[in-house]
């Protein structure tokens, strides 16, 4: 009888709705931007019905809401969501996850609902690691999740994944790249070392042993951490560059040293080096790129009378710091360290050398900027065995392309 009558509950429409309530709940196709609210509109309502042991009304829910829609939107909502599949169920006119013993499908999880619904949109995310370990296994948990949706379930997520998207600057790895990923992710968890064959931009490709301690994503490009016998120290690879890698049969301790967290966080991008104070000022035009972004986490932001915005951070990889402020073409200024101040200096003025004789043929090989190699090698002073304290490439090439080396970023 309490099935029956929990069955009854949530069939019962809404007050004053009409008999086509079963075609309401169907996920709706209004304007893109429409739909996005939807999203969060409705992964809101899941939340807050989630945190509610007793139970939520339409009333109040209705409440919970920031952006203005009327009562009938929100039932129109939470009956979409039950017809998708999520276990939701009304019990004297309020609405609670329903979580019986023995259930079946997406009760069975021991996840709140808005978390699968959350993992299901989450495709995008793993996206550069390409048909490598993690990813598959990510791709299989979806898999298994979407088959306990409702037909209508699995088209409420399609159409909901036309709203989040994520994009990378990279494409995702591929054939002999997902080899590479694979190797990794086996000597990284059985502690193995593992030995690689690197080729750094320029260079000829070189083979080394090295201790895995870290798979790092950063801008959409997937990098190993790892220590590395041949340098003595820690190094970042980037997968790309990877030839092959092979597991040994050789294990090694996972050095007490490495904090993974301090490590991702101490360059302004991979590239790593001596820690410096950047003091760097955006022009009142786009003082708020400063305060709305977060660029690295240590940044202090402040507004000055004028409307420009000063930004201080700790962050070490100059010529990455350098790329980014020459990047804004003259409405950001880096202040200090001195080094960095030259350093965009010589980025902008071998841009206006590159342009000076307007277009080029397509098949001029001459470079651009041939001659600010040297200004820009001042960052890598002191430079040992070809490494920026973490790999920066001493002999820069011109402009932008700051290339790596030993094997780094």
């Amino acid at each position: 009888m309490a099935e029956s009558s929990r069955k009854q509950a949530a069939r019962k429409p809404a007050p004053g709705a009409s008999q086509a309530g079963s075609e309401r709940a169907k996920p709706l196709r209004g304007r893109p931007g429409n739909r996005g609210r939807q999203v969060v509109r409705q992964l809101t309502l899941l939340r807050a019905i989630e945190g509610a042991r007793r139970g939520l009304t339409i009333a109040q829910l209705h409440e919970l809401l920031d952006e203005p829609c009327n009562v009938r939107t929100v039932y129109r909502d939470v009956e979409q969501l039950q017809l998708a599949g999520f276990p939701l169920v009304e019990t004297e006119g309020r609405w609670q996850v329903m979580r019986p013993e023995g259930s079946t499908g997406l009760q069975a999880f021991p996840l709140q609902p808005s978390e699968v619904l959350a993992l299901l949109l989450s495709e995008d995310l793993l996206t550069p690691l390409g048909d490598g370990g993690i990813a598959q296994t990510h791709r299989e948990l979806r898999r298994r999740l979407t088959a306990h949706l409702s037909p209508e379930g699995r088209a409420l997520v399609n159409e909901m994944r036309q709203s989040v998207r994520a994009t990378h600057a990279a494409p995702p790895l591929v054939g002999a790249e997902a080899s590479v990923l694979n190797a990794i992710e086996d000597a990284y968890e059985c502690e193995q070392c593992l030995r690689i064959t690197y080729a750094a931009p320029g260079k000829e490709a070189t083979e080394r042993v090295v201790e895995p301690h870290l798979l790092w994503v950063h801008a959409g490009r997937p990098y190993l951490v790892a220590y590395c016998r041949s340098a003595g120290d820690f190094r970042s690879f980037a997968l790309q560059r990877m030839r092959s890698a092979e597991m040994l049969d050789e294990s090694f301790d996972r050095r007490t040293e490495f904090n993974a967290q301090e490590f991702v966080q101490r360059g302004f991008g991979v590239l790593h080096g001596e820690l410096h104070a950047i003091v760097i000022e955006f022009s009142a035009e786009v003082a708020h790129l400063a305060e709305e972004r977060r660029f690295h986490v240590s940044q202090q932001v402040s507004i000055e009378a004028d409307g420009h915005a000063v930004l201080r951070m700790s962050a070490s990889g100059l010529p990455e710091v350098a790329a980014w402020v020459a990047s804004f073409g003259g409405k950001v200024r880096a202040l200090a360290p001195a080094e960095l101040v030259e350093a965009v200096r010589a980025l902008h003025e071998g841009g206006l050398a590159a342009h000076a004789g307007g277009a080029i043929a397509a098949d001029d090989e001459q470079g651009p900027a041939a001659g600010i190699s040297g200004k820009l090698g001042s960052l890598t002073s002191g430079v040992k065995d070809g490494s920026y304290g973490g790999g920066v490439e001493s002999n820069l090439p011109a402009q932008l392309s700051l290339r790596p080396r030993n094997g780094d970023a």
